[in-house]
């Protein structure tokens, strides 16, 4: 499957993008297709003057017409260029990071276009792991991508994660499920020294939000003595990294019954019986707060995805917003608020301009302490700045 089978030819004009490696060629910007590829077919993409941009994998029905994956003209896109990304991404978890050495066994080991592999993701949970295709070309090679995890792993089980919303429009099909071992529930693993414990079929995203994971420890180091509120706690992780760091006194809010016996398990693994779990939606529960008068030393907001299409970009600024408003109030003055955003469709000077209307709504003055993003095994290409999607503001606020 490595030959090439076919020419994209860009239109002239909308090659720069492409000279400066993004990996996504839209399919406005597609001139003519010669060769008559298949979908999944390794192609050469050309700019109007018949130079070599780079080589990648078609698909017609993808509005993503093709996913680059080299610019070297020499190299050939075969199981030894998947075998060698996919090795480069573990070496940058195990060696550069050293994510095993450090209380931490649940990480993500493939991240799309930040490790060079468009379309695919990769989580561990020990010796569980998720795999996701966004893309058809890499499903088609799913095979090779599951015997090195099995080789490389020795894993109990491989589940695959069907929950992807353009997968039809992508032209994949079938369901997602078990692709080797045979236990998906229950799973434990550890991140910062914490434990717990996820269904891999009906968790949230691939079962754990592990781009936090380095917030989360900074969380820890800023709750020594203070009085904490994770709103949005869904599993607790941010409640017991405070804990964990010497919090006096946590509460966690969800709106989610289901969340909030999942953190309750956590902290009762964790042996952080002195946290508070409520559940309540937390735009009524922080009004209740700024009611009665009540404040915390450190608040922590990391609401759901408000923004999923460009169309929600308006209505999710104005949300976000209103929350970060009420969070400010609920802060005792001198204290501090963490907020994040995980829509990419709201960018990181959107959300500073809204965190600063907020400050002015509550009648607030606040400080940037830290801008903070996604844990570093959620990679950013240098040419993909969409990759960059997580925002995580430290903020004090007098």
């Amino acid at each position: 499957m490595g030959c090439v089978m076919g020419v994209v030819q860009i239109r002239k004009g909308k090659a720069r993008p492409f000279w400066f490696r993004h990996p996504w060629v839209f399919s406005g910007a597609v001139d003519r297709v010669r060769g008559n590829p298949n979908d999944g077919d390794v192609v050469d993409v050309l700019d109007a003057d018949q130079s070599f941009i780079g080589r990648g994998l078609y698909n017609a029905r993808s509005q993503i017409r093709v996913r680059v994956l080299t610019h070297d003209p020499d190299e050939v896109i075969d199981d030894a260029f998947f075998l060698a990304r996919l090795d480069r991404a573990v070496a940058l978890r195990r060696e550069t990071l050293a994510l095993d050495e450090h209380g931490t066994d649940g990480y993500r080991v493939v991240h799309g276009e930040g490790d060079g592999l468009s379309g695919v993701i990769v989580d561990r949970f020990r010796d569980h792991f998720v795999i996701q295709f966004s893309a058809l070309g890499v499903k088609q090679r799913e095979g090779l991508f599951l015997d090195y995890l099995r080789e490389r792993f020795d894993p109990a089980a491989i589940y695959e994660n069907a929950n992807f919303p353009y997968r039809e429009a992508e032209g994949i099909h079938g369901e997602g499920g078990l692709r080797h071992g045979d236990a998906v529930a229950d799973v434990r693993f550890a991140e910062n020294g914490v434990d717990y414990a996820t269904d891999l079929e009906t968790g949230q995203k691939t079962g754990f939000y592990f781009d936090q994971r380095d917030n989360r420890r900074a969380v820890g180091a800023l709750s020594r003595g203070a009085r904490v509120l994770d709103a949005f706690c869904y599993s607790g992780s941010f409640a017991l990294n405070a804990v964990r760091g010497g919090a006096a006194h946590v509460v966690g809010v969800d709106s989610s019954k289901k969340a909030i016996a999942l953190a309750q398990r956590h902290a009762e693994m964790n042996a952080a019986a002195s946290i508070e779990f409520v559940q309540a939606d937390v735009n009524d529960y922080l009004q209740q707060v700024c009611d009665e008068q009540r404040s915390f030393d450190v608040v922590l907001l990391d609401p759901p995805k408000y923004a999923v299409a460009k169309k929600d970009q308006q209505n999710a600024m104005h949300r976000y917003r209103e929350l970060n408003a009420a969070g400010m109030r609920a802060v005792e003055p001198g204290g501090i608020l963490v907020t994040s955003s995980c829509s990419h469709h709201v960018s990181p000077t959107d959300f500073e301009a809204l965190l600063n209307e907020a400050a002015k709504q509550a009648g607030r003055f606040v400080q940037v302490l830290q801008c903070r993003g996604q844990a570093p095994d959620h990679p950013v290409s240098s040419a993909c700045p969409e990759g960059r999607y997580l925002k995580c503001l430290v903020l004090r606020v007098s």
